[in-house]
Formats: C-alpha cells, structure tokens, sequence
C-alpha cells in the first residue's frame, strides 16, 4: 500500500494521503490499479481529487454527527418518558376511548359510563357550558351534552376536559395561551371555510403541552429558557433545543404518542416549530402555527415569523396576520380567566354564566 501511495504522487491532479483516513486509503488504491497510459486512469485520477475526497470526509462526519445527534434524542426521550410525574390521562378515561374504538359500542353505554363517575361528568359540563363550544342555553346532563356535540365528538370531549384540568394545574400563561389559542384556530376554520382535521381545535389546545413535560422533567432549567428568551426577544422553542436538545413541540408528540392519540394530532404539534413539515398535514400544522404566533403577537411573547411561501403551497397564503392577531385581542379580552380552571374564564362574548361549583 506504500508503493501505491508513492506511485500516486507522480500523477497530475492527485495527491499523496496518509494510508489512515478514508480518502488515503482510497486514493492509494485507485492510483495502484491504473496506468500512466490508460486515459479512463488520467479520468479516474482526477476525479479522486483532493476536493472530492474533501466532501466525502465531510459528508461522513456530517452523518456521524447526526446519529450521535438521534442517539442522544432516544436516550433524551427514554429519560424523559420515564418520569413518574408526566402529565397522564385518566384511567377511566384510557378505557372510555378505547370503548369508543369498538364500532359495536351504544351510545347509552358509553353515557352510562361517563355519568357513573361524577368527576368526570362535572369535567365534561363544565367544559361543555364553556366558550369552547359557545353554546347558548346551559347543559345539565351527559345525554344533552352528548346530544350537542354528537356521538363522534364524545372522544374529543373526553379528552379536551382532561387535557384542561392538565393545563389548569401548571402556569397561568400556558393554559391562557393555549386555551385563546385553539378559540382562535376554531374561529379561523369557520370564518376562512378551510377544509382540515375535525379535530383542530383540541388538537390546538394541546400544542403547548411539552412545556408541561420540560416543567416537569427540569423545571429551573425551563423557567430559566422562558425568562432568557423573554429578556432577549427569542423564540423559546429555539433556546430549549440549545438547552435540552430538543424542543417543547417534539416533546409533546412524544407524550401524545404515549396516550395512544392519532397521528393527525401527533404530527402538527411535534412539527408546528420545524422548517420541514408533513405535506399531508401541512394545512392543520401551519394553522396551529397562525394562531399560535397571532396569540404570541398580542401577548407580548417572542415568536418566529411566518413564512409565506408556506402558507402559499398550503392553499393559505390568503391569512392576514395583522386583521387575526386584532380579533385574538377581543378573544382574549372576551375569556379573561378569573381562576386557575380554563372551563370558568369569562363568557360574556357568549351570554353564558359560568356553570356553579
């Protein structure tokens, strides 16, 4: 091989390396098989130049780099889904969706169910007596909430009102974030007559709930990002990839994940935050992504900007951020909450009293 290496100095355009790096070795073999007279040789010689040899070292470092970087996120993940304090949804509410999955599943059932467990039921009507579903007249009863939401949406009920009482016992920012955020994208969906997941609008309300798992896995860690972030005028999601290597919308797919939820509501909260995302659910991602920013906008959090060639590809380029983040105001004047239960903000936009404890 030393030979090689000595018989490859003497061509034009080639370059003698050290026998030990990928490009040396390669570089002595090729000179070692062809000959000063064969011109496919003077071809191949100057085709294994130094440069060329440059980026197949640098592509290979590039690719060692990113599966140390995916290594180190599954053993991020491993750690962080081992924590005993995540964020869960109920038992007897794991087992009334899995109920629902059953095609051979009655109503009077699943109603009979859901009224034998009385937290559950005060849960579900005083979400249901909320702004979230603006109805005008008061709910008293499972049958009558099932009855004006309908059947197919008692799955989304259930696991709206357990994801509240998660976000209701963390900070007052994430869930009033979160709570205006998804009053905002429902609106869009009605007003702009676009066509997405029926289950936007829960989907939404869940897009900031890797914050409560950052919370709960290093919560000085995270309240130091949240502060840093603000003071400085930063995205927060781009100071926890620094910080924790990953971010809180990837972390949140990874928790719904582990509730089983589908992939139309994985994937737009783990990708609301990437450059690079679904086509198939581009349309669901980019409007979390919307109103999230518009949100943001009124409240004072630093955001990243909206791109508009992606709105464009999407059939959404028509959205104007300035005339929604002007009416997320009135959304967010209208449901001022007065306690730390999203179910009681403020339903005067709505002519509805908050239901009685």
């Amino acid at each position: 091989m030393t030979a090689f290496c000595r018989v490859s100095s003497k061509w034009p355009g080639s370059v003698s390396e050290s026998p030990g790096s990928v490009s040396g070795r390669v570089s002595c073999f090729v000179s070692g098989l062809i000959s000063r007279s064969d011109r496919f040789g003077m071809l191949f010689a100057k085709f294994f130049s130094q440069k060329n040899f440059a980026v197949i070292d640098q592509n290979l470092a590039q690719e060692r780099s990113l599966r140390m970087r995916n290594f180190k996120k599954l053993m991020l993940r491993r750690k962080i889904m081992a924590l005993g304090s995540l964020p869960t949804l109920p038992d007897n509410v794991m087992e009334l969706m899995q109920k629902l999955r059953d095609p051979q599943v009655s109503v009077r059932d699943i109603i009979d169910r859901i009224s034998r467990d009385q937290v559950l039921t005060a849960q579900i009507l005083k979400l249901v007596n909320s702004g979230y579903y603006s109805v005008r007249n008061q709910i008293h009863t499972i049958d009558q909430a099932v009855a004006l939401v309908g059947f197919v949406k008692v799955w989304e009920l259930l696991v709206s009102s357990s994801v509240m009482q998660i976000l209701a016992g963390n900070e007052n920012e994430l869930w009033e974030h979160s709570y205006t955020t998804s009053l905002l994208v429902r609106e869009l969906i009605f007003e702009e007559r676009i066509r997405c997941s029926s289950r936007l609008q829960l989907t939404t309300l869940m897009h900031d709930i890797g914050k409560v798992v950052l919370l709960k896995y290093n919560a000085k860690a995270y309240r130091n990002v949240r502060e840093q972030c603000q003071n400085e005028g930063r995205a927060s999601w781009i100071e926890e990839e620094a910080v924790f290597g990953v971010n809180h919308a990837e972390v949140g797919g990874w928790l719904l994940e582990g509730w089983e939820l589908s992939e139309e509501q994985v994937v737009p909260i783990q990708e609301h935050h990437q450059e690079e995302i679904n086509p198939t659910y581009a349309v669901d991602t980019l409007l979390i992504r919307f109103a999230d920013c518009c949100d943001n906008m009124v409240r004072g959090i630093p955001t990243n900007s909206l791109r508009q060639d992606d709105y464009d590809k999407a059939g959404l380029g028509h959205l104007d951020v300035l005339k929604w983040a002007k009416r997320q105001e009135e959304i967010i004047a209208e449901n001022q909450a007065p306690s730390k239960d999203p179910t009681e903000m403020s339903k005067t936009s709505m002519g509805i009293s908050p239901a009685k404890k």
